[in-house]
């Protein structure tokens, strides 16, 4: 199981379709855009806060992202009992190799 949203190949395109979708970032962007065209100021005045929000959400979304993966590492890598039906008995296996369909014995640590 993944729950990740990205991938190194799709991390770009994904993550600015996202922060575009936000109207606020829109709004910003039209604005740089018609102060380039009108030039009546510096345009690096208004860019520079633009990009660097646009990074530091980059950045708070890979780490966001990676931190996903780790943990689906993790759960995906730890152990279960799954019914084996050659051996009439259950079997330890990983989760990430357990199929639809495969009986599963699940017990609670935890006791009323």
């Amino acid at each position: 199981i993944s729950t990740t949203k990205y991938n190194l190949l799709t991390f770009i395109p994904k993550n600015l379709w996202e922060q575009f979708y936000r109207l606020a970032n829109i709004y910003f962007v039209f604005i740089i855009g018609t102060d380039f065209f009108l030039a009546q100021y510096d345009v690096h005045i208004f860019i520079d806060p633009v990009v660097f929000i646009l990074l530091l959400t980059a950045v708070k979304d890979a780490l966001e992202d990676l931190r996903r993966h780790r943990l689906d590492s993790k759960v995906n890598n730890t152990t279960c009992r799954v019914w084996d039906n050659n051996a009439n008995r259950f079997r330890k296996m990983k989760w990430k190799h357990i199929l639809v369909g495969d009986i599963l014995h699940i017990a609670s640590k935890f006791r009323l």
